[in-house]
Parts: C-alpha cells; sequence; structure tokens
C-alpha cells in the first residue's frame, strides 16, 4: 500500500483530471478499477461518490449494490463466436444509460 501522503496526491490529481475531462467533454469520465484498488486507495475519500465501474472476478462484486457502482467486469477471458481471442465481459445496471449517457 501506498503511504496516506502518496495516497492523497493520488486523490487530488484524481478529481483534477476528473475535473479537466468534465470541463472539456461536459461528461463527467467513470473510473474503472479492481475493486481491491478501490478498497486501497479510492473508499471513504472524495472520490467516494464517483460513478464506478469496478472488476472483480469472483462470483459477484460485493459494491454492485452501491448507487454509484454502475458496471461490473465479471471476466477477461470470455469466449465470443467472431473473436479469436479472449474478451471482457461486463454487466451494466439499468440506471447506467441515465446517470453516464443521458446526463
Amino acid at each position: 500500500m501506498i503511504e496516506d501522503a502518496s495516497k492523497s496526491a493520488l486523490i487530488d490529481s484524481l478529481t483534477i483530471f476528473l475535473n479537466r475531462v468534465e470541463e472539456v467533454l461536459t461528461y463527467r469520465p467513470i473510473i474503472y478499477t479492481y475493486v481491491s484498488f478501490y478498497e486501497d486507495y479510492l473508499k471513504g475519500t472524495s472520490l467516494d461518490t464517483e460513478l464506478y465501474w469496478l472488476a472483480s472476478y469472483s462470483a459477484k462484486n460485493p459494491y454492485m449494490q452501491k448507487e454509484n457502482v454502475v458496471m461490473w467486469q465479471f471476466t477477461d477471458h470470455a469466449t465470443v463466436n467472431g473473436i479469436a481471442t479472449p474478451v471482457d465481459l461486463n454487466v451494466a445496471k439499468s440506471s447506467f444509460r441515465k446517470k453516464v449517457i443521458l446526463k
């Protein structure tokens, strides 16, 4: 784990990035990360209320009940007809379209 000062710098940098992207594109980006990174560095910080797309390759994602977790990547080794290499598969909440696309 990183030190508290570095964690604070990470949160500050991510906040600046999110604000700048939103300023330029007029849409706030979703934070995509693994559950373990969220738990170690983002959970309980000022970024905890941002929209999240969390990767968790276990049987379930423990954060899908949170309103601001809108997508779950549950595998990176799926097979799809017509694609020769493994692909990611995701689940999006029904609220995804309203929260992300139609802002």
